[in-house]
């Protein structure tokens, strides 16, 4: 889609002048603005669930230690 690569570098220029800090407001403006350009995207699309086998099951906080590469920085709370 030529459209929505021409308009990647405006997603910058929603997001600057987004003043509700979270650039939610600047992200919304930017999809209507490819959407009016582009009328064939749809607001929602279906899509189907992941088979259970067709991803790694991973624990949490070792694939965080495989990341850091160690596990000194990690703070755990209790809550």
């Amino acid at each position: 889609m030529k459209i929505a690569n021409a308009c990647v570098s405006n997603l910058d220029g929603w997001i600057m002048r987004d003043k509700t800090g979270t650039n939610e407001e600047g992200i919304k403006m930017w999809l209507t603005e490819l959407k009016m350009l582009e009328p064939k995207i749809k607001d929602q699309y279906d899509i189907g669930q992941i088979p259970m086998d067709d991803h790694d099951k991973k624990d949490p906080y070792d694939e965080l230690i495989v990341m850091l590469g160690t596990d000194e920085d990690i703070i755990i709370l209790d809550h």
